[in-house]
């Protein structure tokens, strides 16, 4: 959603609307959870979506490191093939 209102981004004399701290805060919450969403999906991605339970507490994954290499590795590429990059 727009951080305009209907009215003020219609209105040539006034681009923007006076934005208020509780605003400002919510929309940091927001950015703060997208990007907490992300890094959840990134770990589950890297660590087989927790569908693998680890034999005893505390126990490694032997493919976490080759999988965590592995993502890391895809992600570059793609952006650097979206960068136009090789």
């Amino acid at each position: 959603m727009s951080p305009l209102k209907p009215e003020y981004a219609r209105g040539r004399q006034s681009r923007t609307k006076p934005v208020t701290l509780a605003e400002v805060h919510a929309a940091a919450d927001k950015l703060e959870s997208r990007h907490r969403r992300i890094y959840e999906r990134i770990m589950a991605r890297i660590t087989g979506g927790g569908r693998e339970r680890p034999a005893a507490p505390g126990a490694v994954d032997p493919t976490l490191e080759s999988r965590a290499a592995e993502v890391v590795a895809r992600e570059a590429a793609r952006r650097a093939t979206r960068d136009g990059r090789r």
